[in-house]
């Protein structure tokens, strides 16, 4: 993984879609994309390991499960 000072090898972006149910607007779906700067020898299957666990283990994720569509994906970026 590259390391660049005051930097992060991953970046995270969400989009929200919100809907009107009655008078209030309603968070009904998340979409987070998540972009991590890897080497060529990065152990993808790892990685994806890691990501299929994310939602189990994040305090966020936990709190708005089953009430807030949430979908997450990873992204590559290759270092030299």
């Amino acid at each position: 993984m590259l390391w660049v000072e005051g930097s992060s090898p991953l970046q995270a972006s969400a989009v929200g879609e919100i809907e009107l149910e009655g008078h209030t607007l309603v968070i009904k779906r998340i979409a987070v994309t998540y972009r991590l700067a890897v080497d060529q020898n990065a152990d993808h299957a790892a990685i994806e390991r890691v990501h299929g666990l994310h939602a189990e283990c994040c305090p966020l994720a936990r709190s708005i499960d089953r009430r807030i569509d949430t979908t997450t994906q990873v992204e590559y970026i290759t270092t030299e």
